[in-house]
C-alpha cells in the first residue's frame, strides 16, 4: 500500500473573493474584511487494503473593520465570524495519479453567547450543508470507483464536490451569504450553482423578499431592465419575464443583501446556456429607494 502524504493548506477566507470552482456568486461589492487567522484543528487518516481516505479542517476568522473603536448610538456594528473548512480525500491503488474523489465544505461559526438566536439558525444551515455534501461525496466516490473499474482509460480524477460560503454582509442587523455548490463527476464539464441566505441578527429568522422588497411589481421591472442593459446578447434559453415573475412570486429568487443593496443571481440554465454562465445584477438602495421596505 502506498503511503499518502496529507498536505494541510491554510484556508482562504471565502468572503474575500471567488469560490473554489472559480465562480463569483454575484458581482456585488462587499466591505473590507480584516483580522484573518487560520488554524488546523483536526486531522485523521484511515486506510483499507485497496483504498484510503484523508481529512482535515481549518479555521479562519474575519470581521468587518469598524470606522471607530467606540460605538455611538445607533451605529451598525460589525458581526465577527469564523469559517471552518473541512476536506476529505479518497484514494485507490488502481489510480496512481491522485485521489479518486474529494469533498470540501465550509461551516460558518459565530458567537453563541452574543447571538444566540442567530447561532441556532446558522447551526441548522451548517447541518444542512454537511448532510448534503456527505450525500454528494458518497455518490461521487461511487461514480469514481465505477468509472475507474469500467472505463479506466477515460477516468480523470478526482471527482470532487464542494460547498463554500461567501459572506456579503455581516453587521448587527443582517448576516447575508452565498452557499456556492460546485463539483466534477466526469463528462465534458463540471457544475456550479449558488443559493443565498439572509438572517436577522436579532431574531435569527431567515429573511424573505417580503421583508426587503416593498413593491414587487416594480422590482421585477427593474430586474428585467438591468438584465437587458448588462446582458444585451443573452440567448434567453428561457423567457426571462416568466422566470423572474415565477421566482419572485414563489420566493425562489437567488439573492443576498450587501451594505449597499441587494445582489441577485440567476444560475446556469435558469436564463441561458452553460457556456454563457450565470447572470448577476445589483440593485442599490440609493438608486431605487422606493423598492425597499427600509427595514434592513
Amino acid at each position: 500500500m502506498r503511503n499518502k502524504l496529507l498536505l494541510f493548506s491554510v484556508a482562504i477566507l471565502t468572503a474575500f473573493g471567488l469560490s473554489a470552482c472559480g465562480q463569483d456568486a454575484g458581482s456585488s461589492t462587499t466591505s473590507t474584511q480584516g483580522g484573518t487567522s487560520s488554524e488546523v484543528t483536526s486531522s485523521s487518516k484511515e486506510a483499507t487494503s485497496s483504498s484510503s481516505s484523508s481529512s482535515s479542517s481549518s479555521e479562519a476568522t474575519s470581521s468587518e473593520e469598524a470606522s471607530d473603536d467606540t460605538a455611538t448610538a445607533g451605529e451598525i456594528l460589525p458581526l465577527e465570524y469564523k469559517i471552518r473548512q473541512t476536506n476529505q480525500y479518497k484514494y485507490d491503488d488502481r489510480y496512481e495519479t491522485d485521489a479518486i474523489s474529494n469533498m470540501e465544505y465550509d461551516s460558518l461559526l459565530i458567537d453563541e453567547e452574543k447571538y444566540p438566536a442567530l447561532e441556532e439558525s446558522i447551526e441548522k444551515l451548517n447541518d444542512s450543508i454537511e448532510e448534503m455534501i456527505e450525500k454528494d461525496y458518497k455518490n461521487a466516490t461511487k461514480m469514481a470507483k465505477s468509472d475507474l473499474k469500467n472505463i479506466p482509460e477515460y477516468f480523470s480524477g478526482p471527482y470532487s464536490v464542494s460547498k463554500s460560503i461567501r459572506v456579503t454582509r455581516n453587521d448587527s442587523e443582517v448576516l447575508s451569504l452565498w452557499v456556492m455548490d460546485c463539483g466534477f463527476t466526469g463528462g465534458a464539464h463540471g457544475y456550479y450553482s449558488s443559493v443565498g441566505h439572509s438572517y436577522s441578527v436579532a431574531t435569527g429568522e431567515e429573511l424573505m423578499l417580503d421583508d426587503i422588497i416593498a413593491d414587487k411589481k416594480a422590482f421585477i421591472e427593474v430586474i428585467e431592465n438591468r438584465l437587458d442593459d448588462e446582458y444585451p446578447h443573452l440567448s434567453n434559453l428561457n423567457d426571462p419575464n416568466k422566470v423572474i415573475k415565477k421566482q419572485v412570486k414563489n420566493d425562489q429568487l437567488c439573492w443576498t443583501l450587501t451594505n449597499n443593496g441587494i445582489s441577485i443571481l440567476f444560475n446556469v440554465y435558469e436564463l441561458a446556456s452553460y457556456a454563457e454562465g450565470a447572470q448577476s445584477i445589483d440593485i442599490y438602495f440609493d438608486d431605487e429607494p422606493e423598492l425597499f421596505t427600509g427595514d434592513y
